[in-house]
């Protein structure tokens, strides 16, 4: 009866690491398709793609943790309310990143 704890934790961390590639790569990506094209040469330009990948990783840092407490407090809950509760917290950072990457200026 332990292991299926244990199998159900793992399941959810994995998946959880797998939607914070997604908010770490959600910023520059956004950016380099639909935001402002960088006015100079491109060695500045790819130093502010890292700034905002170095964003990104901060982003799903805060993901990862704030989805690991919401994890313990639904760990009575079916499998599959911790997982869509994930996914809606993957839209909601990864859906800010975006529209931070879009709308990003270069001053």
């Amino acid at each position: 009866m332990r292991w299926k704890y244990w199998i159900r934790e793992i399941c959810l961390l994995a998946a959880r690491l797998l939607m914070a590639v997604a908010v770490v790569y959600a910023m520059p990506i956004s950016h380099m398709r639909w935001g402002n094209p960088y006015p100079g040469d491109g060695q500045g330009g790819f130093g502010v793609i890292l700034g905002m990948a170095v964003i990104g990783g901060f982003a799903a840092l805060v993901f990862v943790v704030a989805g690991t407490h919401m994890q313990t407090v639904l760990q009575k809950r079916a499998f599959w309310v911790t997982l869509i509760s994930d996914f809606l917290l993957l839209l909601i950072f990864a859906g800010g990143l975006a529209y931070l990457g879009v709308t990003a200026e270069y001053q």
